[in-house]
């Protein structure tokens, strides 16, 4: 069984007192090899093994069996023959120090967290106009993602908006808001994030809840946003994102790493008017934003006359759910089979599958 710890086996003492200062930063369980045997030895069902020349001359002189998470460190004036080491080896990488101090980091965090084998997605959501419902659509999202089984980070970076909390009835849980959080850069683990955050399960499968308090700030920084998204997509969770309108760095940072985006917009003229400039603006920073197309129209306007307008494919249409609004204010939301959310929450998750599973397929 895979732990989550490294086995170093450093001689060095000088770069052995950098890597162990690391790995305490990375709050990752280290076990110290006297040689490479011994390291070989213990490194079954470790994610991590870290070496040095000197203990991996060793290892390869003996003709030890490989292992997929070897790390080569060296001191940063150490001469090119370490990737042929390296090679021999069949180690990831070799990191330089101190100058790859931070990608040593990486290392030490990925094998205390335990990165997930399957990658997570992003999904933002954002609304054509207010009231568009995008805060309920991101909501239910999370919620059918759950009951698919995935582990679920929903998060709400619309701080003007009711919030995500209130739409599923989770006000009331405890648990830290944007505003109790103090990210500014930097690396946060998935498993910190669920311990502080609200979180309510389904079977094994958890969604946490990342939102803000009526009238207090939301996410303050890119940096911050991105270390909340990276933590899931590193855990392997469904990150779905309820986005404002206005879209800065904070915006496109999210963007960036979407699997989809996906523009909530009432089928009306007066919608598709307000949502026009920014569907181009979700266009430039992502290559996959998709229409659902919300309510019938008065006057024949369909689903498919907004994706012209807006230049954006539409990938369902969705009708008004029935009491939306009452178990909304009664704090009951739920995602009964077979409903209009239901329906189409259904759709955009089957696509983003697609999506991802193609991606993989063309690497």
């Amino acid at each position: 069984m895979t732990t989550n710890r490294a086995v170093v086996c450093v001689r060095d003492p000088d770069l052995l007192d950098t890597v162990l200062r690391v790995a305490a930063a990375a709050s990752c369980t280290v076990d110290r090899a006297p040689d490479a045997v011994a390291a070989r030895r213990d490194a079954h069902g470790a994610r991590l093994v870290v070496l040095d020349p000197s203990a991996a001359a060793e290892w390869h002189a003996a003709r030890l069996p490989a292992h997929h998470g070897v790390v080569l460190v060296c001191p940063q004036d150490h001469p090119g023959t370490v990737y042929k080491s390296a090679v021999d080896l069949g180690a990831a990488r070799v990191i330089r120090l101190p100058v790859g101090e931070g990608d040593l980091v990486e290392e030490f965090a990925d094998a205390a967290e335990g990165r997930s084998r399957s990658p997570g997605v992003v999904i933002a959501v954002v609304g054509g106009r207010g009231g568009a419902g995008a805060s309920v659509f991101a909501a239910a999202l999370g919620l059918a993602a759950l009951h698919r089984g995935h582990n679920v980070f929903l998060v709400d970076c619309d701080p003007h908006g009711s919030g995500v909390d209130l739409v599923l009835g989770a006000d009331s849980l405890d648990g830290a808001r944007w505003s109790d959080l103090r990210i500014e850069a930097g690396r946060v683990s998935a498993a910190a994030l669920r311990r502080a955050l609200p979180t309510m399960g389904r079977g094994k499968a958890e969604l946490t809840v990342l939102a803000c308090r009526s009238h207090e700030r939301g996410p303050t920084t890119a940096a911050a946003v991105t270390a909340v998204v990276e933590a899931g997509l590193r855990a392997g969770y469904t990150v779905v994102c309820d986005l404002p309108r206005t879209i800065g760095e904070r915006e496109s940072a999210v963007l960036a790493r979407s699997a989809m985006a996906v523009l909530v917009v009432p089928v009306d003229v007066r919608s598709c008017s307000a949502a026009r400039g920014l569907a181009a603006k979700l266009r430039d920073r992502t290559d996959n934003v998709q229409l659902v197309a919300r309510g019938l129209s008065p006057t024949g306007l369909t689903g498919g006359d907004l994706a012209k307008v807006l230049e954006v494919p539409l990938l369902t249409e969705m009708r008004d759910q029935p009491a939306l609004a009452r178990s909304l204010d009664i704090g009951e939301f739920d995602l009964p089979p077979r409903s209009p959310l239901a329906l189409a929450t259904a759709v955009v998750l089957d696509a983003v599958a697609a999506a991802t599973t193609s991606v993989k397929t063309a690497a």
